[in-house]
């Protein structure tokens, strides 16, 4: 069985068995050398507020928090490098074997392509959020369309269920 697994950002950290469930559920239906798991580790951009997105709100915002001084840029690629080289040492320590690599973009069209470059029998997503109600309740979820678009079984993990 091969398993891509799917990381949009930090996973809970204390707490391993919850972000890795299913697989550990796998590996207890099936032998862990019968799995061989791919994980994607996404580089998330973060998010910038409107207010500080002028050089007028940057330096009103150093100003209230009373800093003096630029903060480090966040590194999105070394954050990524980061929970992929975590999520290999977990998912090795189940004894399965384990590749990895980062990719930039959405979810949607970096899993697509990941899959039609190899044959997975499932697609494990370890999301940072939860979708808006009306995205599930029109099933339009990230892993609502890829089960439609790939025709394989696609599990969601949100860190909030």
């Amino acid at each position: 069985m091969r398993v891509l697994a799917v990381i949009s950002d930090e996973l809970l950290g204390t707490d391993d068995a919850r972000d890795w469930a299913l697989l550990e559920s796998l590996v207890a239906a099936n032998s862990p050398q019968s799995i061989d798991v791919d994980v994607l580790a996404l580089v998330n951009q973060p998010k910038q507020s409107v207010a500080y997105a002028n050089p007028l709100g940057r330096a009103t915002g150093r100003m209230a928090a009373g800093q003096t001084e630029t903060p480090e840029p966040f590194d999105a690629e070394d954050s990524a490098r980061q929970r992929l080289s975590r999520s290999l040492q977990h998912v090795r320590s189940l004894g399965l074997h384990a590749t990895g690599q980062t990719a930039s973009g959405h979810t949607y069209d970096v899993v697509r392509q990941k899959a039609r470059e190899g044959s997975y029998d499932r697609v494990l997503l370890l999301l940072a959020g939860r979708p808006s109600w009306l995205t599930r309740v029109s099933h339009r979820t990230t892993a609502d369309r890829l089960q439609h678009s790939l025709h394989i079984p696609v599990e969601a993990l949100n860190r909030s269920e």
